[in-house]
């Protein structure tokens, strides 16, 4: 019954319709892959990248008026290269990087301290009628990120 059918007409047989099933899925993958990849790779080559705006960091100051010192502690925020915040008092402008005897890139990072007295590079005595300002100073702007004065 089963053994006398002709299958010369049909494509059990033939191996043309394999070959052919074959390439239509290959073919059929390839286009999904170049779609998807392209889609991607256009994703991330025209993505705009999102400005989160000026840095932020809140510092913490304490006072030694019988040395004339003053500790700078990093407390919180963004980690800044330690050459971007500049520490000033209106005569003198020094980098945290130098203060602290860092490179300019390293990262200031929470709890990481500075001392500005006549021995730093700060190179001046701090008083308690002194106003110590940190700036950063990165790219082509300036923002003030924490002030120190005792009025």
């Amino acid at each position: 019954m089963f053994g006398d059918r002709d299958t010369s007409d049909s494509f059990v047989g033939d191996q043309r319709a394999v070959t052919i099933n074959n390439v239509a899925a290959v073919a059929t993958l390839l286009v999904f892959t170049v779609v998807i990849g392209g889609g991607l790779g256009a994703a991330v080559l025209f993505a705009e990248e999102e400005d989160t705006g000026p840095p932020s960091a809140n510092f913490t100051f304490n006072y030694f008026d019988e040395s004339d010192t003053l500790l700078v502690t990093k407390e919180e925020g963004d980690r800044l290269p330690a050459g971007e915040l500049l520490v000033t008092n209106g005569n003198v402008n020094v980098t945290w990087a130098a203060v602290a005897n860092v490179n300019n890139t390293t990262r200031v990072k929470q709890g990481d301290g500075i001392q500005l007295s006549r021995g730093s590079a700060f190179s001046r005595s701090v008083s308690s009628t002194d106003k110590i300002t940190i700036y950063w100073t990165g790219g082509n702007e300036t923002r003030k990120l924490d002030e120190w004065t005792t009025e």
